[in-house]
């Protein structure tokens, strides 16, 4: 009779066994983010001077069949990194204001931006000049972390409303 018990504990055994690496691999198949959620355009602004606060923007599109919930966001640069927006209060004053989880739809593009969405970097750590690189990382609901490459750029760099004003006659 014990033979049988070791060869039913065995069995259970090999079962949880079995059952474990199945879900670990299923868990694993859609625990890159980066497989579903690209960043693109990723930019933080040169703090104003006198200021250790920046922010951040860039474009986030879904490739993917579900909606991506993100719940946080980490900044080696900054003390402390949060998800923002803008918006108006009932005396039409534009207020920043902390949000808890932004939701970028399965096939669907969050844009962030001045005025708009961004990512507050609150007490910067170190001094950031144009042409310096800034790393992020975005963290959904289910743990799951993207990694950001942002370009830094001053206000002043911005030359999308620049013209060529130099005339050759």
């Amino acid at each position: 009779m014990a033979a049988s018990v070791k060869v039913i504990v065995y069995r259970m055994m090999l079962l949880f066994t079995a059952v474990a690496c199945a879900a670990v691999l299923g868990a694993r198949a859609d625990t890159d983010l980066q497989q579903v959620l690209q960043a693109n355009d990723a930019y933080v602004r040169v703090p104003v001077p006198g200021q250790k606060n920046s922010a951040a923007y860039f474009s986030l599109h879904n490739t993917g069949s579900e909606d991506v919930i993100l719940v946080a966001v980490e900044a080696p640069l900054a003390d402390r990194a949060e998800l923002h927006s803008h918006q108006h209060d009932d005396t039409g004053i534009m207020r920043m204001r902390r949000e808890d989880q932004w939701i970028i739809p399965a096939g669907g593009t969050l844009t962030l931006q001045p005025g708009g969405l961004h990512v507050m970097l609150f007490d910067l750590n170190r001094t950031i000049r144009t042409g310096d690189r800034a790393s992020l990382e975005l963290i959904d609901k289910q743990g799951r972390r993207l990694a950001v490459e942002a370009d830094v750029r001053s206000l002043f760099d911005d030359n999308h409303d620049h013209h060529d004003h130099n005339h050759h006659h």
